[in-house]
């Protein structure tokens, strides 16, 4: 999906969002593509450690030499476009020194050109206009918004100011959403309405989510609750964000004065994203970037589902065998986050943990050929039992993965329950305990009683979750959760899709395999899957075929496709309930898969709605999106809160 980042005055802020939700986007799995767009004034790179003089090299090419390039191949011969056109590989620069956890496929950067001493007069001397009416412009914006979609989930453009005929093409042609971003004066807002007002002209024109950026929260409090109401009343929201003043009230970026110095990543600065924070209003406004993504990126083609040869990608089946032999994450792992000079130290710890009965889960010796660094490791931070941040003065001296590491790790603690052990600070040699851990009793291994105590408090930390597992297991009034969730069986027109969210702990999975178990004593079908370690797609494609296969007979067993599976309901004319456990854990890739090959497909084969499958989700927080697999709205999705065991 192309995103456009316009605002219509300078200085708000425009392109220190486009950075900072693109680095969230990476960081989240997907691939992502910036494109430097604002040719007369380009300097977003500035936020991924790029100089002047970086994009000056003579091997640079940008914006301005693609459009350039275009209309070479066709001053000889216009009519003939067949292997002339311009290789996109050539315009990309990885972006490779922003977060050391990312691979360098997953941020990647179009500048605006090549920033040498002729930049200025081939920016002023090209005629937009004639371009697009002698030069094919329009079909060169068309082929290169295609090429850009091959190689990317999301694409964001970061646009000029003002009404120009550039910022047409980014606001109109390019993008399927148009984020707006505004300040909190009639200027800024005039202009802001003036460019939706342009969109009515397009038959398909893209979704508008506006953004009041750069606002003083601080000082005059009537005046931002005025200028609120103004947002709100001024400024229509896409269907799929829901309540205007709710999205108006989280995407607000405040004015802080230390990103009025420099050209800063909020997202990797700070660690803990407090409410109403710079680096809160971007994850926020990335999440409702991704609920107005119809395809939820990055769309599977038939060899992805486990169809043919080819299958990719990586998916979290249920805990199997094979899955804790390669050592992906389940109950009991401990995450060591470490820096690579402290290696050696760090796998004498890892042997020390196996030989004591835990799982450590280390990164050189997990990780599978293959599998993409960043999503692995925060796959494995998610799913681990406790996190160990291994200190020393190698680690506390620098930025590097650990750091982004520890801001992983206590952005999952703040989802857990206070009396949660988790995070345990490790200093293997003397040094300073990083401010962001301060608030973490620290353990010293050097010391004669450090490893004693590292082990005790991880058995604590152990024994507390398994107390509080087995009282989930006693189904303590759980009853009422039990009836939601199996009305169905009794009342074929309830909610077809329903989500259980709650902390760890709270009895989530307990409460769903009692669920399959009325399905099943009722005679339904059922299918669960385990989203809490890696699988292959093509291993959760066969899973689901299998334990359906099973249940519908022996001509059944035969399926391949979910094509298959529907032909195979429909014939035996039974109801049917698929189960997914820690669907919070599942990637976009996951998700995509969800949709296109269970979701969307089997609605579309089964024509009689009796017939098609209730989908039940559990995990530690509602997914919204979710509804925009089955093409409803929202309040068609039913979203079940679980509080303390006993507490209503």
């Amino acid at each position: 999906m192309i995103v456009t980042f316009y605002s219509y005055k300078g200085g708000l802020g425009r392109s220190m969002a486009v950075a900072n939700v693109a680095v969230l986007l990476a960081r989240d799995g997907y691939r992502v593509i910036v494109v430097d767009w604002d040719l007369e004034a380009p300097g977003i790179h500035r936020f991924f450690n790029l100089t002047d003089r970086d994009l000056a090299k003579p091997t640079v090419r940008g914006v301005i030499e693609y459009v350039l390039d275009f209309k070479a191949a066709f001053e000889t011969e216009p009519q003939d476009d067949s292997g002339i056109l311009p290789n996109l590989d050539e315009y990309l620069l990885p972006l490779t020194d922003v977060d050391p956890a990312l691979p360098k496929e997953m941020l990647r950067f179009v500048p605006a050109g090549r920033l040498d001493e002729t930049y200025a007069n081939r920016i002023s001397s090209f005629d937009w206009e004639n371009f697009y009416k002698h030069w094919y412009g329009g079909r060169a914006i068309e082929y290169l918004k295609q090429e850009l979609l091959k190689r990317a989930d999301y694409v964001l453009v970061d646009s000029r100011t003002g009404l120009t005929d550039i910022g047409g093409i980014c606001t109109m042609q390019l993008p399927s959403v148009l984020v707006l971003v505004m300040g909190s004066n009639w200027q800024s807002v005039d202009g802001a309405l003036k460019v939706i007002k342009s969109l009515e002209t397009l038959n398909n024109p893209p979704k508008v989510l506006p953004v009041p950026s750069r606002i003083d929260k601080v000082g005059e409090r009537d005046l931002l609750q005025e200028w609120l109401r103004r947002f709100a009343d001024e400024f229509s929201v896409p269907s799929e964000v829901g309540n205007r003043q709710d999205y108006f009230d989280r995407v607000i970026v405040p004015y802080q004065t230390a990103y009025s110095y420099q050209e800063g990543l909020a997202v990797l600065e700070e660690e803990v994203y407090t409410r109403g924070s710079v680096p809160d209003a971007y994850q926020q406004l990335k999440a409702y970037i991704q609920k107005l993504d119809p395809r939820n990126y990055p769309l599977l083609k038939p060899t992805d589902l486990g169809m043919g040869d080819g299958a990719k990608g990586t998916l979290t089946i249920g805990a199997r065998k094979d899955s804790q032999d390669r050592g992906l994450p389940t109950q009991g792992v401990i995450f060591l986050s470490y820096a690579r000079e402290d290696r050696d130290k760090v796998e004498n710890l890892h042997g020390r943990l196996s030989d004591a009965g835990f799982k450590p889960w280390m990164d050189t010796k997990e990780i599978l050929p293959g599998e993409a660094w960043a999503f692995g490791i925060q796959k494995a931070i998610r799913s681990s039992d406790f996190f160990l941040a291994c200190l020393s003065p190698n680690s506390v001296s620098k930025r590097g993965s650990l750091q982004t590491e520890i801001r992983d790790a206590l952005r999952i603690w703040q989802e857990k329950l206070e009396s949660d052990i988790h995070l345990i600070p490790v200093r293997l040699e003397d040094c300073q305990i990083p401010e962001s851990l301060r608030d973490f009793q620290w353990v010293d291994l050097f010391e004669k009683d450090g490893w004693d105590k590292l082990v005790r408090a991880m058995q604590i930390g152990k024994r507390g979750k398994e107390e509080r597992l087995r009282a989930a297991s006693e189904f303590v009034d759980r009853e009422a959760e039990l009836r939601m969730l199996t009305n169905p069986i009794d009342n074929p027109g309830a909610p077809r899709y329903m989500q259980v969210y709650a902390p760890c702990g709270l009895g989530k999975t307990y409460l769903l395999k009692k669920t399959r178990t009325e399905y099943e004593k009722a005679g339904w079908l059922c299918a669960w899957l385990d989203f809490s370690s890696n699988e292959t797609l093509r291993h959760q494609t066969s899973l689901v075929l299998e334990q359906l296969g099973r249940q519908l007979g022996a001509r059944a067993r035969k399926m391949r496709t979910c094509a298959d599976l529907a032909q195979q309901v429909m014939r035996a004319k039974k109801e049917s309930a698929i189960l997914l456990d820690a669907v919070d854990l599942a990637s976009g890739e996951v998700r995509g898969w969800i949709k296109t090959d269970l979701i969307q497909s089997l609605e579309e084969r089964i024509p009689d709605p009796k017939f098609r499958p209730f989908f039940i989700a559990a995990g530690r927080y509602p997914i919204r999106e979710w509804a925009v697999y089955s093409r409803q709205s929202v309040e068609s999705t039913h979203f079940l809160t679980l509080t303390s065991l006993g507490c209503r």
